[in-house]
């Protein structure tokens, strides 16, 4: 008899009943209950099929418990994700091996993006099946490209004839087979079959027949829908043989030899380099042509001829253009022909650096003239980039004190208001305001004035700008010296001018002021006949934000004008240390600008009145206000023992050493200039303001463009300056004589300047505006870049020096946004647009080490010819 087997599920029972019995604390917990945890794939990923039709494999899952068992009765979904197609069961439950299953049937699309997921009821994730669907076989054939061409007889076409196979869902078939045939007398083929690559597409080239007619070629694939495709092509005997001569040179003659031209000279086109030349001269195997004249760089073009709407192959010839730049350092070339605004480079191994300006010579304030610079270097030929050197400094830089910074900046704010006052002035009261001849005259202020006198004015106003806009003041003399009498406003603020204050502006004006200006801008008119000029000193210039400030109407009658005081006057602020007339002004500020505004008004005293009572039309206000800066440098040398033609340094120009009596003699001027360049130093923090300084003129308040300021006096000063020093010893009386001859002359403007020195003026504003970048820049060896043209310096200050070697600090910061600094680029081809204002120049720095042929031309909206306002500089610094 077999032994009894007792199983284990027999015997739980009674286990659990023992266990149950002995009590106490070890008690058996039951399992826990299986969850669906988990779904995974078990076949039917990453299948290829074909398009719209089944997988061959189901797509099965499973889905497991959290120890991993399958499970039974489980719900899952199978949903098409991308690619299109369908599942045959969208949704069922899992069998006893825990497993689900479909089947999937693809998308018409081919390729690999096709997708169908997969969830379970219960499980957080679902998963992902991907297939790749292959196209149908192919079912239609169609043109892709190479129909309609046309080639030299016997000549291969420029292109291959490209035909695309696809299936019934407009998928590219791979591997199909395609027949090339080339009908009867139209040339060979170069394959008679070809598969289609992965795009679907087979091809091959065709070489035409050697008749002169049209040719015909089919694509063959029996059965498919476009069976079979057809090109044509033509076979034409438009040819060229040979050009001369051996290099085309821009704008001259030249011969092209070959056959199937027009012996019409207009039915033939030719070009060369892609641009038209003319025909002179043409029979069916000769044109006589001339090589167009147009800013292509030399090297090696493409000829070409079309007629009758075919054209022939290319030729390529060498070309060399009409004017290439042969220049020694330092040299200027000027164009003033807007038609030929075109520089040529030859190439070079070389380093090379080039200044290209493209500069406005009008005069009227508001012009603004949109250009664009264009760089092309000879075709294939590799660009060259600019040389780093050119982003060097003057070694040894100065610092300015951030306070002496900060003033200089308020002064060329207040100097700012002080000419746009004068140019309203000029605008509204000049062509009523005459000198009054001495014999009738009734001025405020007698011959026989005295200390203590008080004398009440008019300061005239500016609301209206008329002759009843003034307010009346009470002043007291406080000095009466042998050039000027010194009015004092009772009304101004405490804290101002002692006596001894003011009597040492009378010394200094007498002794060296007055002196001076006389010799350089001649004796001042005397309508008062009291044989001075007379100051007034007062808080209503302070209110106006103006530092002095001269008005036209003062040389009326006052009785007709009751604005007037019937002499030479000019108007000064006065120290304002708690701001109740407009800024706080510091006494040692008003004292240390004083000397420099007194030398500037009084200037205006002279120009104003001598071109009034010769009855001249007055000068602009560019050359008034230029004059009169002048005129602080002039009598700043006077008092600080200098001279003009000594090439002073940004140390004397800024007085960084503190020795000077004045700050003030030059730094305004210069600070006006690198306004014009485009620093902005009222800005938090300051910044360099793009489009400068071509976008800013410096002719007037009138749309004066990106500057952050007016620049009517320290721009103007230095074209004065710079023509001082290259033209003022032509004048028996030096340069003295020229600024009278400005002064007395009966023309104003640019004809003033063109017409003393005999020079034209679009030839002195280039030379002048190359001087402003060129003057005194060295390497940093220090060597010099350039020998220059004597022309492109400017022999009384050092340029590089002032701008380059100085540095303002603001709030601890080297700043140094106050320089000229032209767009740097290299000979490569580049495009720049930006716009031109009057007088002002747009600079290019262009260099580099081993230049390719490379042509720069200026133009304008949509590349055409600029006006004839504007003209084109180059000068070689190395």
């Amino acid at each position: 008899m077999r032994p009894r087997i007792v199983r284990f599920q027999q015997l739980l029972p009674v286990a659990i009943a023992l266990l149950s019995a002995c009590g106490g604390e070890d008690e058996v917990t039951a399992p826990p209950q299986p969850t669906a945890t988990t779904l995974v794939v078990v076949s039917g990923n990453e299948q290829t099929g074909t398009v719209s039709q089944s997988l061959p494999a189901a797509l099965v899952v499973r889905v497991n418990d959290q120890s991993g068992n399958p499970m039974a009765g489980i719900g899952v979904t199978f949903a098409v994700a991308a690619g299109g197609g369908s599942v045959a069961t969208a949704s069922t439950t899992t069998g006893q091996d825990g497993q689900a299953s479909t089947t999937w049937t693809l998308g018409t699309t081919a390729g690999g993006n096709h997708q169908v997921t997969a969830a379970a009821t219960g499980v957080g994730s679902s998963v992902t099946f991907a297939a790749t669907a292959d196209p149908d076989v192919g079912r239609v054939i169609s043109a892709v490209s190479g129909d309609g061409q046309n080639s030299f007889r016997g000549t291969k076409v420029p292109m291959p004839i490209v035909v695309l196979v696809r299936d019934q869902f407009a998928n590219p078939v791979t591997g199909h087979l395609v027949a090339f045939v080339a009908l009867a007398n139209s040339g060979t083929l170069d394959s008679a079959v070809a598969f289609t690559n992965v795009n679907g597409e087979a091809q091959t080239g065709w070489t035409l027949s050697s008749t002169v007619g049209v040719n015909t070629a089919e694509a063959q694939s029996q059965g498919l829908t476009g069976d079979p495709v057809t090109f044509t092509a033509t076979a034409h005997n438009l040819s060229i043989t040979s050009v001369s001569p051996t290099t085309l040179l821009e704008g001259q003659a030249a011969t092209i030899i070959g056959t199937g031209f027009d012996a019409l000279p207009a039915q033939n086109v030719v070009t060369v380099g892609g641009l038209s030349a003319t025909v002179t001269a043409a029979t069916t195997t000769q044109l006589d042509i001339t090589i167009p004249t147009a800013c292509i760089a030399a090297g090696t073009l493409d000829v070409k001829v079309t007629t009758g709407g075919l054209t022939s192959a290319p030729f390529s010839k060498s070309f060399t253009p009409a004017n290439i730049l042969a220049m020694a350092a330092g040299e200027q070339v000027i164009v003033q022909d807007p038609t030929a605004f075109c520089f040529q480079f030859a190439a070079t191994p070389n380093t090379e650096t080039y200044l290209i300006g493209i500069q406005s010579v009008t005069e009227v304030a508001s012009s603004r003239t949109p250009v664009t610079l264009t760089s092309v270097v000879a075709s294939g030929a590799a660009p060259a980039p600019p040389v780093a050197a050119l982003a060097s400094r003057v070694a040894g830089r100065v610092a300015v004190d951030p306070e002496v910074a900060r003033r200089v900046a308020l002064v060329s704010r207040y100097r700012a208001m002080e000419s746009r006052l004068l140019q309203r002035e000029l605008e509204t009261v000049h062509p009523m305001a005459r000198p009054v001849p001495m014999a009738q005259a009734r001025g405020v202020v007698p011959p026989d004035v005295m200390v203590g006198d008080v004398i009440s004015i008019s300061v005239p106003g500016v609301t209206t700008g008329t002759c009843d806009d003034f307010t009346p003041i009470t002043t007291v003399v406080r000095a009466v010296g042998t050039r000027a009498v010194w009015l004092e406003d009772q009304g101004n603020p405490a804290g101002g001018y002692s006596t001894a204050d003011i009597e040492a502006f009378s010394t200094q004006f007498d002794n060296i002021t007055y002196d001076t200006d006389v010799a350089y801008f001649g004796t001042e008119t005397d309508v008062d006949a009291n044989t001075r000029v007379v100051v007034v000193l007062t808080q209503e210039v302070n209110k106006v934000g103006a530092a002095g400030q001269v008005f036209p109407r003062d040389f009326s009658d006052p009785a007709s004008c009751p604005a007037s005081n019937g002499g030479e006057f000019f108007y000064v602020w006065v120290p304002d240390p708690n701001g109740t007339a407009g800024d706080a002004l510091p006494l040692d500020l008003v004292l240390e600008v004083g000397p420099p505004v007194f030398a500037h008004e009084f200037a205006h005293v002279i120009q104003l009145g001598r071109r009034m009572q010769a009855g001249n039309p007055q000068m602009e206000l560019w050359e008034l206000e230029g004059q009169a800066t002048l005129a602080e440098e002039v009598v700043g040398h006077a008092v600080e023992g200098r001279a003009v033609g000594q090439n002073l340094s940004g140390r004397v120009a800024y007085d960084t050493d503190g020795t000077a009596t004045s700050r003030f003699w030059y730094s305004s001027g210069f600070f006006d200039m690198g306004v014009y360049y485009g620093a902005d130093f009222s800005a938090v923090p300051p910044q360099k303001l793009t489009g400068a300084p071509h976008d800013c003129t410096w002719l007037g308040k009138a749309d004066k463009g990106v500057c952050a300021n007016d620049v009517v006096h320290g721009v103007p000063w230095s074209l004065l300056r710079w023509l001082s020093d290259h033209y003022g010893s032509s004048f028996a009386g030096g340069e003295q004589e020229f600024h009278q001859a400005i002064i007395d002359n009966t023309v104003s403007g640019f004809a003033n300047l063109a017409g003393l020195v005999g020079v034209p003026i679009e030839t002195l504003l280039a030379q002048w505006a190359a001087m402003l970048y060129v003057d005194d820049r060295v390497l940093v060896d220090g060597t010099p870049v350039v020998t220059a043209d004597p022309k492109l310096t400017m022999p009384s200050w050092n340029l590089f020096s002032v701008f380059e070697g100085i540095v303002f600090i603001i709030d601890g910061v080297e700043v140094q946004i106050h320089l000229l600094e032209p767009v740097v680029r290299g000979f490569q081809d580049f495009t720049a647009s930006f716009n031109v204002r009057a007088a002002s120049t747009a600079y290019f720095l262009v260099s580099s080490t081993g230049r390719p042929a490379t042509a720069i031309r200026a133009r304008g909206v949509s590349d055409g010819v600029l006006p004839s306002v504007m003209q084109y500089w180059v000068v070689r610094l190395q």
